[in-house]
């Protein structure tokens, strides 16, 4: 058993509506590459002996990092969380603990709700149903102290917004997507092992016994994920606890033991309640990623990957469907996406530090092709797989793009490398061929003077055309959410901050950028269609533009 990072993936089936309780849950049939524990015995013997092998002196660590950094390079994913959702008709907006419901016809607020003092907030809707992702830290009652933990809201948004139900746990939110009806959620948890604490100058080889000693003194409950549920019900409120059954969990042939992985699947537009579910789980060292049609989770170490690939049917749980193991450590793994029936990813040699971006077939992650002509990766990288094509920045600093050729996925190739001044990209597929990409200039002394849109043809790779906003910003760097492609108007819109801060709305026309119009919206943080009108937010208000003449409709201002 290898000495390594454990994550205990927790697949909860649906986490609305009834479900069996915990012990009605059956242990799950095998999967490729995963064995089940047959009982709280085997787990707890198997377990602690895989945190003993990887814990030392200072404690259990993650055996290797995952290469990459913060994603400056990126494009939005619209079936991600966001603080401000629409479906057409209503736009609900969170700010500052605030939800808040616009109605798009009337242009009236009709309804605000406070969901209290807690830390950064997302949501996604279906149908009459809000789901509020809160990630803490919470003030404790009565001491002025506070807690980390995560907790979901599920909000009835049909009438005034009302709270159905709550689910919290210490876990660290890690992903989320919107699938159709269908949401699934990603958790990560520590091992609950109190470690003793280092006082003074200790022998390690005795503090390493004390550590041994404390993993020794815990039980399966250490490594199952545990949650709280509160359902608001006439005149009162239903508390339940809940946590993973042994029976539920399996691993695969290597495992350690550090942290716990949960992903949650909830049926959103049918939810009244949230609960724990029926949980599977899967022993896994890595990571996860949700994907429009599945979930990745890899566990590996320097040497070697193993990748599975789980799916299931909308509002049910997903199971394992295929595995593969790649050499080297999964670079991004956030950037991991599919496309046509393939999944394509990055590793890296830990050692020469080299990278290679796989294409594997998403049914069976048997391979189909490879592109390792990018060279070294010596500080981070900076990725995103968009249809057809991959970009990779090698380098923080580098102002190049490589561009890949992924059509073919059995002939993957490196395409050429496009220039990309600025600090910190931003980009947008606009239109057939064409790749629009939002920076600062960066003057000589490391200063930034000016914000630019630029227009890239990645095919040859070159760039095309430019916008320069002589000492602006704007937010859609490191922040794709911020800029909006409205495809049908061919129309490209982007915060901008100066002396005052607007919506830049430019035109995309072949090799052409041309400004259609700068729109005094201050403090706006997201643009969104709705209709034939054109929306900006902010914390204060949303306002309404004419899409065919951008003319201003409509001002709603959120009451105090």
């Amino acid at each position: 058993m290898s000495a390594r990072t454990l994550l205990v993936l927790a697949l909860v089936l649906p986490l609305a509506g009834c479900t069996p309780s915990h012990s009605e849950a059956a242990a799950p049939p095998p999967t490729p590459g995963l064995i089940p524990f047959a009982s709280c015995a085997e787990l707890t013997t198997e377990l602690r002996a895989a945190a003993k092998a990887s814990v030392d002196a200072q404690g259990l660590h993650r055996a290797h990092p995952m290469i990459g950094v913060p994603p400056l390079f990126t494009s939005a994913s619209p079936d991600g969380p966001d603080i401000v959702k629409s479906d057409g008709r209503r736009i609900v907006t969170l700010f500052g603990g605030d939800l808040r419901v616009v109605d798009a016809s009337t242009k009236r607020v009709t309804g605000t709700m406070g969901l209290g003092p807690g830390g950064e907030s997302d949501l996604l809707i279906a149908g009459d149903r809000a789901l509020v992702l809160r990630q803490g830290p919470f003030p404790s009652a009565g001491n002025g102290s506070s807690y980390t933990a995560t907790e979901l809201v599920l909000v009835d948004i049909s009438g005034a917004p009302r709270i159905l139900s709550r689910y919290r746990t210490s876990a660290t939110l890690l992903d989320a997507r919107q699938v159709g009806d269908t949401t699934r959620i990603a958790l990560n948890s520590l091992a609950r092992i109190k470690l003793p604490m280092l006082i003074g100058e200790r022998d390690d080889t005795v503090m390493l016994a004390e550590n041994r000693k404390a993993i020794d003194a815990v039980g399966a409950d250490a490594w199952l994920p545990e949650w709280t549920t509160i359902t608001s019900e006439p005149g009162r409120e239903v508390i339940e606890k809940g946590k993973v059954p042994c029976e539920a969990v399996s691993r695969p042939s290597s495992y350690s033991g550090r942290s716990v992985l949960s992903t949650l699947t909830i049926p959103l537009a049918s939810a009244s309640r949230l609960d724990g579910g029926s949980p599977v789980a899967v022993v896994a060292e890595g990571g996860s990623t949700i994907t429009p049609t599945g979930l990745y989770l890899t566990n590996g170490s320097d040497s070697e990957t193993q990748i599975f690939r789980l799916d299931g049917p909308d509002g049910k749980p997903p199971v394992a469907r295929a595995s593969a193991t790649v050499p080297g450590p999964v670079v991004d793994l956030d950037a991991l996406s599919e496309w046509q029936g393939h999944v394509r990813f990055a590793t890296a040699d830990q050692t020469t530090r080299r990278l290679v971006v796989r294409v594997l077939r998403a049914d069976n992650l048997r391979r189909a092709g490879q592109v390792d002509e990018i060279g070294v990766v010596r500080d981070g990288v900076q990725m995103r797989f968009i249809g057809q094509r991959g970009y990779v920045r090698a380098a923080r600093e580098s102002e190049a793009v490589h561009i890949l050729d992924l059509a073919d996925p059995s002939k993957p190739r490196l395409a050429g490398t496009l220039p990309m001044p600025g600090s910190g990209i931003t980009v947008q597929e606009v239109g057939p061929g064409r790749l629009a990409g939002v920076g600062h200039r960066v003057l000589p002394g490391g200063g930034m003077s000016d914000a630019l849109v630029s227009l890239f043809d990645p095919a040859a790779p070159r760039q095309v055309a430019r916008h320069e906003v002589p000492g602006g910003t704007s937010k859609a760097v490191g922040d794709s959410r911020a800029m909006l492609w409205w495809p049908s108007s061919q129309l490209l819109a982007v915060p901008i901050d100066r002396q005052s801060e607007s919506t830049l709305v430019l035109r995309v026309t072949g090799d052409t950028l041309t400004v259609v119009r700068e729109l005094d919206t201050p403090r706006v943080v997201r643009t969104l269609v709705v209709g034939d009108e054109l929306w900006t937010v902010s914390d204060r208000d949303v306002r309404a533009f004419r899409l065919s003449t951008l003319d201003p409709v409509a001002t709603v201002t959120y009451q105090a």
